[in-house]
């Protein structure tokens, strides 16, 4: 009877065991796909800044090419 008893705690002990690494397998994993996410959105935003300081550059750049002519003919 002890013997019954003492393997069923056994096996409680051991999935539970098994449970507790899975969850925090699982904790881990959600760590850094939540890292990776934050990763890649900060990676995208980079770029849409780049873009638009980039936008904003060739359009100053076009405006300065326009006035500098403008002067040109005007002188």
């Amino acid at each position: 009877m002890f013997y019954l008893l003492g393997l069923l705690l056994l096996v409680a002990l051991i999935i539970w065991r098994y449970q507790t690494s899975q969850m925090k397998k699982r904790a881990y994993f959600q760590r850094i796909d939540a890292y990776e996410h934050k990763r890649q959105e900060d990676i995208l935003n980079r770029a849409k800044l780049m873009a638009a300081e980039q936008k904003a550059h060739a359009q100053h750049t076009s405006n300065s090419y326009i006035q500098s002519a403008a002067f040109k003919k005007t002188a």
